[in-house]
């Protein structure tokens, strides 16, 4: 059965004969792919969520384009006219295969939200159409049924009495970050890590949890923004390592003050600091300061470089959207749920 949401699409879609689509490669990009869609309604473009085009005309079509989140996994037909937005950390990960680089190629424009993976695809990957879309939170809509909010927003942030978990880590297994997980389990703390873990599930995870860590998979590991944008737009208390890239510098800055960052050697301690010097009530103050935060510092809609990223919108000519969004001012949008590693 469909949602509401698809059927608000549907109907924008037939009103408008020109349309931007944007595809979630699978659930990974869900996320990435709400905030995005939320920001472009934002900014006035006629824009709907999609699979890709059902048929091969829909593929050929001259007016509507498609910004495929994920596009190293994507299974669906290949549109004419399409835009890449790239999550995936060069240098290090193993998705830079010839065939991915042709499909980047392929694309009137590669949007990236590192910028140091932008250096790198344009001196390795022969890549000049090239555009920093850094993540953040933007304003959600509502339900027009119900007036709720989308997504795993809060105003109020659960309070940290009510929390049974120590430590939550979401991500794929790898040796450097179970060193971190088993050092708290042996300074006894009640960890929890998981991976694979969405929707409802996920949230009551995050607010279950008193404290959740962000650590990388690659090294030199990019700041994984889609993972802490979602964090930060749910209201954790978030234990981050830094971006640790030449260049990513701009990463960092925004989310000072957001995160508790901590060198690698560090994060083990820095949690249990949190956990047994500093109160619960420390804590949830942390937590509200973190999130206020997010929501005044990191905003996607604000830092965009718009100017590059519609001059190629504008080439086909699309109609601004004239169907109003409800909105609410004071929600972030759940940044994204970066491939889990």
């Amino acid at each position: 059965m469909r949602s509401w949401r698809d059927l608000c699409d549907y109907v924008i879609a037939r009103l408008c004969k020109q349309m931007i689509y944007v595809v979630a490669a699978n659930v990974y990009f869900v996320d990435i792919a709400t905030a995005t869609r939320l920001t472009l309604v934002r900014r006035g473009w006629p824009c709907a969520f999609s699979d890709g085009p059902s048929t091969a005309e829909a593929a050929a079509s001259a007016s509507d384009v498609y910004i495929v989140i994920g596009l190293n996994v994507y299974q669906g037909r290949l549109p004419q006219h399409y835009i890449a937005y790239q999550f995936e950390q060069t240098m290090t990960s193993p998705w830079f295969t010839e065939h991915y680089l042709g499909l980047l190629r392929g694309a009137r424009q590669v949007w990236d939200y590192a910028p140091a993976n932008l250096d790198w695809l344009k001196s390795h990957g022969g890549l000049n159409h090239l555009v920093w879309v850094p993540l953040g939170h933007t304003l959600v809509d509502s339900s027009p049924l119900t007036g709720s909010p989308i997504g795993p927003n809060r105003e109020a942030i659960v309070a940290d009495k009510d929390k049974d978990i120590d430590v939550t880590f979401f991500g794929a297994v790898h040796p450097r970050r179970a060193a971190i997980c088993h050092a708290l389990i042996r300074s006894g703390c009640r960890v929890h890590w998981t991976a694979n873990v969405w929707g409802t599930e996920r949230d009551r995870l995050v607010d279950r949890s008193k404290i959740v860590l962000n650590l990388h998979f690659y090294t030199p590991g990019i700041l994984e923004t889609p993972r802490l944008c979602y964090l930060l737009g749910r209201g954790a208390f978030v234990v981050s390592e830094r971006d640790e890239r030449p260049g990513n510098e701009a990463l960092n800055k925004p989310f000072d003050g957001c995160v508790v960052f901590a060198d690698y050697q560090q994060v083990a301690q820095s949690c249990a600091h949190w956990l047994r010097q500093r109160t619960a009530a420390d804590r949830e103050a942390q937590a509200q300061s973190m999130h206020r935060c997010f929501r005044q510092q990191v905003a996607m809609v604000d830092h965009m470089d718009w100017d590059k990223s519609e001059t190629i919108l504008s080439a086909f000519d699309h109609r601004r959207s004239q169907v109003p969004v409800e909105t609410s001012p004071t929600l972030p949008v759940p940044g994204a749920g970066e491939q889990e590693r």
